[in-house]
């Protein structure tokens, strides 16, 4: 059975509580914007991790197995999405999300060392002086100025 069919599945039985059913009509409106023609991925990261929130804040007594199973699922399916390069670049480039919707904090110090090395490729070795550096800085663009 697949995931989505497991949680339609859960959110049927649980319908009469009212927390359940906000995470059933939640789960059900993010489903159709991550498979509309806009979607972003982007949004993978922090729909999923909201959800995941949303069934680990679930407690019905009869089906807490059920919940358990799904949660595991979810979370196995949610990691995939973050060990994604393309994921996590997206997701802390984002304005609406940043660094504030990863999982776990290894997620999010990966995807800040991905935004890092894709803004500075070879980083220098911090050892100069500013002043030196920035003197550096200038006899390189004198130097490709006269060089024109």
């Amino acid at each position: 059975m697949s995931l989505r069919r497991q949680l339609q599945y859960f959110f049927a039985l649980t319908v009469p509580n009212h927390e359940t059913s906000k995470t059933h009509t939640y789960f059900d409106t993010k489903t159709r914007c991550l498979s509309a023609e806009t979607a972003s991925v982007s949004d993978v990261i922090p729909t999923t991790t909201i959800l995941l929130h949303g069934l680990r804040c679930l407690k019905p007594p009869r089906l807490l197995t059920l919940r358990n199973a799904l949660l595991s699922s979810m979370e196995s399916w949610c990691k995939v999405f973050e060990e994604s390069t393309e994921c996590l670049l997206a997701t802390i480039l984002d304005p609406r999300y940043k660094a504030d919707y990863f999982t776990t904090s290894s997620a999010k110090a990966q995807a800040e060392q991905l935004l890092t090395h894709a803004i500075n490729p070879n980083p220098q070795p911090s050892t100069e002086d500013t002043t030196d550096a920035v003197g550096n800085m200038m006899q390189m663009i004198c130097g490709r100025v006269s060089g024109v």
